[in-house]
């Protein structure tokens, strides 16, 4: 069998019902990853968004993700990022490509034809990275 430190580790956007989030105690006691499924808390109230998903990759949560599909506009908006603290997404060279990896498979879960991702300057460096990384997915 391949050898795990071979295996470059994939990333996951994980739904809050998954049964590795479902259990919010477990997930701080083994990842140290403090989840809150925000769908059914006011706005205000809100720390993340309406809909986060964990972000995993290889065996770390890593950070957290608010996707929207958008159909009118045919894209899947990607509101906002947060990294966990520590964690720094060019740090390691396999995360960018594991990333944009998973955009394009929920793009194409979707149904929709692009993905946009957020202009702020704290998001900046790794937004560009994707935006290349996508940009040629498309052109494969």
């Amino acid at each position: 069998g391949a050898d795990p430190d071979d295996v470059d580790p994939g990333v996951a956007f994980l739904a809050p019902l998954d049964p590795l989030v479902w259990d919010r105690d477990f997930l701080r006691r083994c990842y140290d990853f403090d989840y809150v499924w925000e769908v059914y808390v006011p706005a205000p109230k809100r720390r993340w968004g309406y809909y986060v998903l964990p972000i995993l990759f290889g065996d770390r949560l890593v950070g957290r993700i608010e996707p929207r599909i958008d159909r009118r506009a045919n894209a899947l908006r990607i509101l906002d990022v947060w990294w966990e603290g520590g964690f720094d997404p060019l740090a390691d060279e396999r995360f960018v490509p594991a990333l944009a990896a998973a955009l394009e498979a929920h793009r194409r879960f979707a149904g929709v034809s692009r993905v946009t991702l957020p202009r702020t300057a704290r998001l900046r460096p790794i937004a560009s990275s994707l935006r290349e990384r996508l940009a040629d997915s498309r052109t494969r």
